[in-house]
């Protein structure tokens, strides 16, 4: 028996496979063409990693130039390699390197860095009264000239700018200061007597009163200085009352120097 097939039976093999969907690229941004190899490119940046070097020409072709990246593979198989050589280059048209490197500047300048919405604006600074003494210079100066000095400068900024607050415990701070410093300064004359007693005292035996008021005292009224009228604040200088107060320990220390005689 034979079987006879119509044309119709007959299906082109052709017409079974599946055809791929055609895309509409129309509305698609095409990054700018890569210029013929004939032009020179440039390199205008390296990194370690190619992620680093695809962020610049990421940036560059949003800028409408045209930029390769070079040796990205070498730094994927090989990253111990780029780290310490930085391989992966970021390359330009010599014609368009000019603009690339200013991009670049832009770009690590922090032009392109996104605001934070979410972090609270900073309050405008008060209007200053007064100069004012920075505590923090005060109390480096204080290891030398005492706490003493330290705690009657930060009582000098709270009468210049007017504050009253914690004006009890500056005044126990000056009382505390005073009773060990001169303490300190009649023991070591006891034991080495000399015309630099009182900052040899103020070392030795004051050091750790200094870092407490520090901590306890100039610290806060650094922040608060800072809170009110902002870090760029104008400041007094501590030349003269530093000069004063260690020609005043010297006169001291040659009185005490000569007292027996």
């Amino acid at each position: 028996m034979t079987t006879k097939h119509t044309t119709s039976d007959q299906t082109d093999p052709h017409q079974a496979l599946v055809q791929p969907p055609v895309l509409e690229t129309s509305g698609t941004p095409q990054a700018p063409e890569v210029p013929a190899p004939t032009e020179d490119f440039v390199r205008i940046a390296a990194f370690a990693t190619p992620a680093e070097a695809h962020v610049l020409r990421g940036l560059l072709v949003s800028a409408g130039l045209s930029a390769v990246v070079t040796d990205a593979n070498t730094g994927q198989g090989n990253p111990w390699v780029t780290q310490s050589t930085h391989a992966v280059g970021v390359l330009v048209p010599e014609s368009q390197e000019a603009a690339a490197r200013e991009t670049l500047a832009a770009f690590e300048s922090g032009a392109y860095t996104l605001a934070d919405d979410t972090a609270p604006a900073p309050s405008p600074a008060k209007a200053q009264p007064a100069l004012i003494f920075n505590p923090d210079r005060a109390a480096l100066l204080s290891f030398v000239l005492s706490p003493i000095f330290g705690v009657l400068v930060l009582m000098a900024n709270a009468r210049a700018v007017g504050w009253t607050s914690s004006g009890f415990s500056r005044w126990m701070w000056l009382l505390v200061t005073t009773t060990v410093t001169a303490t300190g300064v009649f023991l070591l004359n006891g034991i080495a007597p000399g015309w630099l007693v009182g900052f040899r005292a103020n070392l030795v035996f004051v050091g750790g009163l200094t870092v407490l008021w520090y901590f306890f005292s100039a610290q806060a009224q650094t922040r608060q200085i800072i809170e009110a009228y902002g870090p760029h604040y104008r400041r007094r200088s501590l030349l003269v009352p530093a000069a004063g107060t260690a020609l005043a320990w010297l006169v001291l220390g040659m009185l005490l120097t000569h007292w027996p005689d």
